[in-house]
């Protein structure tokens, strides 16, 4: 049985086993205390506080009090965020009361709480809103006693509520919750299989054991230490991360909608080198979500992703889904196929840290088309920056063997790093005769098949491409088939090209198309990186490849999505452009990737040239010109030439009376000032070295936008004769020697200005 068949059969158990203890609560007619309006894990917890105290609680459907059979209880608590406090509930009530009833309200304002109650809260029983508040198993107990003594007449001791921390770690096997790191560092080493040298991972946001909603937590707690993992439950955020730090974790598990830590997070998971994989709650069902095919609405893609991403998180994941019990309550089922996929990403970043450099084996997959065509890297000049990569990497340790120059590697990717379309069997043939390409055998492949994809992803690839091996990358060889995996292999490094998606068609034309499932020589190559290669790390390098276009979710995706299931367990760092935030995001959202940026290459203004140059001049010679014929001559010449270069149709500007207004003049003059003031790249840029000094100028002009040569230009000591349109091209020329004397040589602001201002034209 594939693994995806059986991944929401304990989810379906989870909620049958809630829906029947709801229903048990509510069967309970002769209870002593009711209960309206609460939520289905507070009404688990509470039903567990009613075994341990032997009174009875009865959880009562809102119809009933539509109903002529209404309700008989010593007590009821009321929770009003849970009803529609209308005129006929309220009539039930007051019914219910002249009977001799107690009501208890809780939540909403505190008008319709006095106006629902006929019981004093705040000068005769100010406890009871305290254990509500406080929650917890030992507060709900010793909120049934109370209700018991003072609106039963039963016998029996009072018992305070108990004030519970607002932060602390929490455990399913222990019933206190631990208020310091210590003390559950104590506890916790006293437990069978307890192992110090073990990997430790902290959980956030596990404040459910107030209420009863502890399915999820326990679920993830219990499938890490099943992997030999310690674990902490840590709620709160005072001393959140203070544990935290006690705690020495090698990963964080948040659940954090919206911001994990504040300004602090950042900073301390940079200082600290701390992955913080990110998991939520779905506010859809689970079959929802799965059939669905749209991301989360605008608030929940904002809190759930994009919020805690400011924070560092990665890897958005739901490991929950929205339920329903007996009676309507709104519950919270694990997705244990989810919650599996969590801890083996989480242990994926721990072994990378973990594994000493020597050791890591690291898979940089870089893109490149079909054929001889060069790399490509978005603005990134690929082949020196690899080198310069591989170096880097060497120093720190890990075993790259034999570095090449630029050339030499592109004479190495050209022999057996490249891909090869079956329109060209003899390039195939060439291909396959270096001894560094990997030959993976067609029932290897097939094995993994099964194992991985589930029945029905199968067959959409099937349907897609036909049975395996498919047209693209097959090789036939003594009568056995193998699907060809080109790379260059320098030890414990592999480089290799990302395989294609259309498989033996035009792989250009469905690049970015993501209605087609990957061909199986694609599914081969990240099968083989994390089953056979067995990479500690995955590098998609340069911007960008085609494994974040393959069908599935926009963010948080399946088990089916292919994203999900290429990256497998493999952390993703993937090297982007760091102006091509969208694109990035969808990298991040769709294949796991954690983004590292590039600068741009450097960038200088495009300027004009040819025709436009022309009528810019004219426009120039139009506004210099003094009223009179000379300057309806110039405004003559400005209207010819914007008519025969058709710029009318750019920029829809209509001339009446054979000549151009002097506004109309004017909006084609700002034009062809925008249109010389766009920015176009210098070249490539060359990953992990810093620009060299006469780039430098350029690229700070870019980024600094035009506001600077404003100023400049309102403090320059012009002429009075001098034009508008003069005075920009100096200010220009001031600005850029501006920022030449600062960024080459060295000068303080005030130096530099002061020899912009000094100078004469």
């Amino acid at each position: 049985m594939a693994r995806k068949e059986v991944r929401y059969f304990s989810a379906i158990a989870i909620a049958a086993i809630v829906m029947i203890a709801a229903f048990r609560l509510t069967a309970n007619s002769e209870a002593k205390i009711g209960l309206i309006g609460f939520d289905g894990p507070r009404m688990m917890l509470l039903a567990k506080a009613s075994e341990k105290t032997g009174i009875r609680v009865a959880g009562i459907s809102p119809d009933r009090l539509l109903g002529e059979d209404l309700p008989s209880h010593d007590l009821i608590y009321l929770n009003v965020h849970g009803l529609n406090i209308n005129e006929a509930v309220t009539k039930a009530l007051d019914q219910m009361k002249a009977k001799g009833t107690k009501v208890v309200a809780l939540g909403g304002n505190r008008d319709l709480v006095q106006q629902v109650s006929n019981v004093d809260l705040k000068a005769e029983h100010p406890e009871l809103m305290d254990y509500w508040r406080y929650g917890g198993l030992e507060n709900y107990k010793r909120l049934l006693s109370y209700s018991d003594i003072q609106f039963s007449n039963a016998s029996g001791q009072v018992e305070a509520p108990i004030p519970t921390p607002s932060d602390g770690i929490y455990h399913p096997d222990s019933e206190d919750i631990f208020t310091s790191y210590s003390d559950y560092d104590k506890w916790y080493k006293a437990q069978e299989g307890y192992k110090a040298e073990s990997p430790m991972v902290v959980m956030t946001g596990s404040v459910g054991w107030q209420t009863g909603d502890t399915a999820t937590t326990d679920a993830v707690i219990r499938r890490f230490e099943k992997e030999g993992v310690r674990v902490a439950a840590i709620f709160g955020r005072e001393k959140r991360l203070e544990m935290i730090k006690e705690a020495k974790t090698d990963a964080i598990v948040t659940r954090a909608h919206g911001r994990w830590q504040g300004n602090q997070g950042p900073a301390f998971l940079e200082e600290n080198d701390i992955p913080l994989i990110h998991s939520t709650w779905l506010s859809e069902t689970v079959e929802d979500w799965m059939t669905g095919g749209k991301k989360p609405n605008g608030r929940g893609m904002a809190m759930n992703v994009s919020v805690p991403e400011l924070d560092g998180a990665v890897e958005p994941m739901a490991i929950a889904g929205r339920g329903v019990n007996d009676e309507g309550y709104a519950i919270r089922v694990p997705i244990p196929e989810r919650i599996e996929r969590v801890v083996e990403r989480t242990l994926g970043w721990i072994r990378l840290q973990r594994t000493s450099n020597p050791n890591k084996r690291v898979a940089i997959v870089y893109y490149a088309g079909p054929g001889k065509g060069d790399i490509g890297g978005g603005g990134l000049d690929v082949y020196p920056s690899l080198v310069t990569f591989l170096e880097r990497m060497k120093k720190a340790g890990y075993q790259v063997n034999d570095i090449p120059d630029k050339d030499a590697l592109r004479a190495m990717v050209d022999s057996f790093g490249r891909n090869v379309g079956s329109w060209a069997p003899g390039e195939l043939e060439r291909l396959v005769k270096n001894e560094q390409v990997v030959m993976l055998p067609l029932e290897t492949y097939k094995a993994w098949f099964k194992e991985i994809l589930s029945p029905k992803n199968q067959e959409r690839v099937i349907k897609a491409h036909g049975e395996a091996p498919g047209n693209g990358m097959v090789y036939i060889k003594e009568g056995k088939e193998y699907l060809v995996i080109p790379q260059v292999p320098m030890g414990n490094v592999v480089l290799l090209p990302q395989p294609g998606k259309g498989g033996d068609e035009d792989d250009e034309t469905i690049y970015g198309a993501d209605a087609t499932p990957p061909p199986h020589q694609y599914l081969a190559v990240y099968f083989w990186l994390e089953k056979g290669f067995k990479a500690e790390g995955l590098v998609h390098y340069g911007t960008h490849g085609n494994l974040e276009f393959l069908p599935g979710k926009p963010a948080i995706m399946t088990g089916d999505d292919w994203g999900d299931l290429l990256v497998g367990t493999m952390p993703n760092i993937y090297v982007y452009i760091m102006d091509d935030v969208g694109e990035a995001l969808t990298a991040k959202h769709r294949s796991y990737a954690a983004i590292v940026s590039y600068l741009t290459p450097p960038l200088v203004e495009a300027d004009i040239y040819g025709d436009l140059k022309v009528l810019q001049n004219l426009i120039h010679h139009y506004k210099n010109a003094d009223d009179g014929m000379l300057k309806v001559e110039y405004s003559r010449d400005v209207t010819n030439k914007f008519t025969e270069l058709k710029l009318d149709l750019d920029l829809g500007i209509t001339i009446k009376e054979g000549l151009m207004t002097e506004d109309q003049i004017k909006e084609v003059d700002a034009y062809l000032h925008r249109l010389a003031a766009e920015k176009m790249p210098d070249g490539l840029h060359v990953h992990g070295k810093v620009p060299e000094t006469d780039a430098l100028v350029p690229i700070v002009r870019s980024m600094i936008g035009d506001n600077y040569l404003e100023t400049l230009a309102e403090i320059l000591p012009f002429e009075e004769t001098v034009d508008e349109e003069t005075k920009h091209e100096i200010a220009k020329e001031k600005g850029e020697a501006l920022l030449r004397y600062v960024l080459v040589d060295g000068l303080t602001q005030e130096a530099a200005l002061k020899k912009v201002m000094a100078a004469r034209e």
